[in-house]
């Protein structure tokens, strides 16, 4: 079965303390970490002006759509996993974990809890209660974008800290097979419903880091028949247009869903890298 055609150009890692992959434990650490730096990279672009300013009803209700029925499930369950699946695998092999790993978590998830429950200052206080101005509008957007920005500070040097630390423990002391047996632990955990929205959102990042012989070698040659058909054909689909066209649509000018924004017009700003 054919890879999809609809997927992204190779950039190579993102990260500062992988630069490169030169061994296969690199890839570990990468593999969840990778989507989570390219969409708070997209999530800091986009709710800049002239994308967002908070004026717009159509785009915060878009934003925080993309938000909370991907970037802050996927970013929670990768939270849990490590906690529950990964950690305790290493620590049984390394004795000891440093205990900021874990307790970052509790910060970041308050952080991304923060961030999810601002969409109500977007809206009246009570019901009958006006809409918000637009300069009250413009207030609470700038209050996001620094929460995010604040947010997206605080997560990179947390999952940069777990590379640091975790690479060189998996290259040690674990083998290649164990390391796919511990994967393959993780991947049963998510069930097949986990596995629909992580699935597509771990492997589009990797075509950027990794690129397309990595990804078909090292995931789509393991994937039983079935679960490809479905990946394919419904996940990275599904994917494609929910979780990355919709956040891009923050670069329209117009509501893609009125007649106004038919046309797909973008606002005109530099390209993020």
């Amino acid at each position: 079965m054919a890879p999809p055609k609809d997927v992204p150009a190779f950039f190579g890692p993102t990260s500062i303390v992988i630069p490169v992959v030169t061994h296969w434990s690199d890839a570990s650490l990468l593999t969840p970490h990778e989507p989570i730096r390219n969409d708070l990279a997209r999530m800091e672009r986009l709710l800049q002006v002239p994308f967002f300013d908070g004026t717009q009803a159509w785009k915060v209700k878009a934003f925080f759509k993309w938000y909370n029925d991907w970037f802050y499930p996927n970013v929670h369950h990768h939270h849990d996993i490590e906690e529950t699946i990964f950690f305790p695998a290493v620590k049984a092999r390394c004795d000891v974990i440093p205990e900021r790993m874990a307790a970052d978590h509790e910060e970041l998830i308050r952080m991304l809890d923060e961030i999810r429950a601002m969409e109500l200052r977007f809206k009246p206080l009570k019901r009958g209660a006006p809409e918000p101005s637009l300069s009250e509008r413009r207030l609470v957007a700038e209050e996001l974008r620094q929460k995010v920005a604040h947010l997206a500070t605080e997560l990179r040097e947390h999952i940069a800290e777990e590379e640091r630390f975790f690479t060189p423990v998996i290259k040690e002391k674990f083998t290649k097979e164990e390391h796919h047996q511990l994967v393959d632990q993780i991947i049963k955990a998510a069930g097949l419903s986990g596995n629909a929205k992580m699935g597509p959102w771990v492997v589009h990042s990797m075509y950027k880091w990794a690129g397309k012989d990595y990804v078909e070698k090292e995931f789509r040659a393991g994937i039983p028949a079935p679960i490809k058909f479905l990946f394919d054909h419904f996940w990275y689909p599904k994917y494609l247009k929910k979780a990355v066209r919709g956040l891009d649509v923050l670069e329209l000018e117009a509501d893609p869903k009125t007649s106004a924004g038919k046309s797909l017009r973008r606002i005109h700003s530099i390209r993020a890298n």
